[in-house]
């Protein structure tokens, strides 16, 4: 980061990252859902049925606190619980076929407003920028991944 920083870049990339988590968060808002139900429903549509375990990991919380997320989005309407047919004793934790409408409904303005870039930029522009999503999206993960084992890794 410290090119980024040097060039003044800092600024504009922490306003970069506020502007997506307030983006997501006025989602939730709008949904009635906390942040982090907004987050576990990506998840679990992105992965599959995922045991409460699991999505736990992936979000960074405790299983007692997974399990209310869950809650809040069985009642939503947006996941169910379902039990494993060759392990009863295991459920996991899949998306409701069509239950993600009014969730994606709302991503609508992002999309339309993102849908901008391929007016402003050439389509080999975009793809750069996309292949950047991707190496900052493995950063961000492999940070988040560090900062929960207490900052080892350096």
């Amino acid at each position: 980061m410290d090119a980024v920083a040097a060039s003044g870049g800092e600024v504009v990339f922490r306003e970069f990252l506020s502007a997506i988590v307030l983006n997501a968060q006025a989602i939730a808002d709008r949904l009635g859902l906390r942040l982090i139900d907004v987050q576990a429903a990506h998840l679990v549509t992105q992965a599959g049925p995922l045991t409460a375990g699991a999505l736990a990991e992936r979000l960074g919380t405790p299983t007692a606190t997974t399990t209310r997320v869950i809650d809040r989005l069985e009642r939503a309407g947006y996941v169910r619980r379902v039990r494993d047919p060759h392990d009863r004793r295991r459920v996991a934790v899949e998306a409701v076929p069509g239950g993600m409408g009014e969730a994606d409904a709302m991503f609508e303005p992002t999309r339309r407003h993102l849908a901008a870039l391929g007016e402003r930029y050439t389509p080999e522009q975009v793809a750069l920028m996309f292949d950047m999503f991707t190496f900052v999206t493995r950063a961000f993960k492999d940070a988040t991944a560090e900062i929960r084992r207490g900052g080892e890794g350096r």
